[in-house]
């Protein structure tokens, strides 16, 4: 980011200390007011009820131990969501151009 940019964020305390740090910041208590939210950051909104209705609707809850992974998902499938029809033959495309590990071999990424 650059020094002296303006910062447009909800109102959320922890932006506080952005005006020491040499930016502007305009912060917008939003409430529960979603259409205010809709105009105000759209993109911002739209990722956050996914996210919401990713970790309730598909994993029922998390674990902190895997926050990163589900975080990884979200924004997979995010950055993904207007491949609409294509999204099938996305994945296929991708599954088949990678090589192959057997099921023992598999291993967590390491968070680093």
């Amino acid at each position: 980011m650059v020094k002296g940019r303006t910062i447009v964020t909800d109102g959320w305390s922890s932006y506080n200390p952005l005006p020491k740090r040499g930016y502007h910041h305009v912060g917008t208590t939003l409430g529960k007011d979603h259409a205010l939210a809709d105009a105000i950051q759209p993109k911002v909104h739209l990722f956050f009820s996914n996210l919401k209705a990713l970790l309730i609707g598909t994993f029922h809850g998390i674990s902190i131990r895997y926050l990163a992974d589900y975080l990884r998902e979200v924004v997979y499938r995010f950055n993904r969501r207007s491949l609409g029809h294509e999204l099938f033959g996305y994945v296929v495309r991708r599954a088949m151009t990678r090589p192959w590990v057997r099921a023992d071999k598999l291993q967590p990424e390491s968070a680093g």
